[in-house]
């Protein structure tokens, strides 16, 4: 972030309302630099631009959507969403290489470029 300009959104379920005060908290240590309304904060570190927002991961228009390996839920939303396409990317990505950390699958008819 201190040397490229990019931007980090972070998406959180909007009943996590302890997650977002979290955040929220963490981030008062650059207060100066912050902007907040009631469901969106962000702070520019350098170049770059970290945000957290509450909503629904599955609407955002970004980059790559991230989904953690160890939340079911999420996954199983992901694929629901994005569709066919990405199941069976995700399932051919995890038959061919079970240890792997990272699986890259389309977005399928998600609005992000990448899961």
């Amino acid at each position: 972030l201190i040397e490229y300009s990019m931007k980090i959104l972070f998406v959180i379920q909007p009943n996590r309302i302890d997650i977002y005060n979290e955040f929220q908290k963490q981030l008062n240590i650059f207060q100066s630099q912050q902007t907040s309304t009631s469901q969106s904060i962000s702070i520019m570190i350098g170049e770059g631009k970290i945000e957290i927002e509450q909503g629904d991961i599955i609407e955002q228009n970004v980059d790559v959507i991230i989904g953690s390996s160890s939340s079911e839920n999420l996954r199983q939303a992901l694929i629901k969403s994005a569709g066919y396409e990405v199941e069976h990317a995700y399932n051919q990505a995890y038959e061919d290489n079970s240890n792997s950390l990272i699986f890259s699958t389309p977005s399928g008819q998600l609005p992000s470029k990448r899961i």
